[in-house]
């Protein structure tokens, strides 16, 4: 689901468990509430327990819809200011989410691996990184955490970005390691 801000809102279920987790619940305006709406409505039309809401860091356009989501199913809502640390696991069914902290665009930011994808957040988008703008944001941070995404995960990695920016929805890490308009820093770096 794509919000006003171009915000993905990721929904991922455990099909054998019908256990799921919701990731960066957002909205804005009454139309794209409605879009929540829809997403709560399937869970209860399809008998899915949601057990998360997962923050990848703390702006209004990643979390705006938290209250929402919460008040119509009861899911936990966890980010990295409710406790979650590098190689924490995210357990729902048969699904293992994998923290990775990545300060930089916030000094809450984290990303989630699983099986050769990651969700994102606003660390780093198709073709782009995350701005650093907010009082707690960090170059040399960013710069790190998306060194160690490169580093620390396969290639073929499916990137699930929080905003639809770039020419396609998805990339691969390795597309963005020589594509990414940032690609020399992390050459730069050693990479």
């Amino acid at each position: 689901m794509k919000g006003l801000l171009k915000n993905f809102t990721y929904l991922i279920i455990c099909e054998k468990t019908k256990k799921a987790a919701i990731i960066d619940p957002a909205y804005a305006g009454k139309k794209l509430k409605c879009k929540l709406k829809r997403i709560t409505a399937y869970l209860k039309q399809n008998d899915y327990n949601l057990e998360y809401i997962i923050n990848t860091h703390r702006h209004y356009d990643h979390v705006n819809g938290n209250e929402f989501i919460q008040s119509n199913t009861n899911a936990e809502i966890i980010s990295y200011n409710s406790g979650l640390r590098e190689n924490d696991l995210i357990e729902f069914g048969e699904i293992r989410l994998k923290v990775i902290e990545t300060p930089g665009h916030t000094a809450d930011g984290i990303c989630l691996y699983c099986d050769k994808n990651i969700f994102t957040g606003d660390t780093l988008f198709v073709g782009d990184s995350g701005a650093t703008v907010s009082k707690d944001s960090d170059r040399q941070k960013l710069g790190a955490s998306l060194r160690k995404l490169m580093t620390s995960c396969p290639p073929d990695t499916i990137v699930w970005a929080g905003h639809d920016l770039g020419k396609t929805k998805t990339t691969t890490l390795g597309y963005e390691q020589t594509h990414n308009v940032n690609s020399e820093e992390y050459r730069l770096k050693g990479m």
